[in-house]
């Protein structure tokens, strides 16, 4: 949980670009799957990122991750952990990475949501991701396989 931080000057955020993202995983039908959701990038251009959402006037990014995973009708995880925060070399961006694992025996995804078209991947079959989101997929797969082969 990561508190946001203001400034007296015109009462913005210190850093105005805090972005969260979320990787959901699920174990589903014996496939290991990752949520992704389709982003429209103009006319013709579809690609898909993790969900996300710009850090807005709340007091913790907690808070940010669980309305995202609400909207989609999932209300408890498994697993729900931050792992990351990277910051642009110039300052001028902000990243803070979450990733969830949710039981789908118990939730089924509401796909009529008003977050931009959601659909399971199966982990072999997900395409190029916007931003630095493969990057960001990447280090949660890595840590959640690391955080499993402790448990076991």
């Amino acid at each position: 949980m990561i508190p946001v931080l203001r400034s007296s000057l015109n009462n913005q955020s210190v850093m105005d670009k805090i972005s969260v993202d979320c990787v959901v995983f699920c174990y589903d039908e014996g496939d290991f799957k990752v949520l992704l959701v389709k982003q429209d990038k103009g006319i013709g251009r579809v690609n898909w990122g993790l969900l996300s959402s710009i850090v807005t006037n709340t007091n913790n990014t907690d808070d940010i991750v669980h309305g995202l995973l609400k909207k989609l009708n999932i209300h408890s995880t498994i697993l729900f952990k931050q792992i990351h925060c990277s910051i642009s070399y110039n300052m001028f961006e902000v990243r803070l990475r979450y990733y969830v694992l949710i039981d789908s025996k118990h939730y089924r995804i509401n796909f009529a949501s008003d977050v931009p078209v959601p659909r399971w991947f199966k982990l072999n079959d997900v395409p190029d991701l916007i931003d630095n989101h493969n990057a960001a997929l990447d280090f949660c797969l890595y840590d959640l396989k690391r955080f499993m082969e402790k448990k076991i």
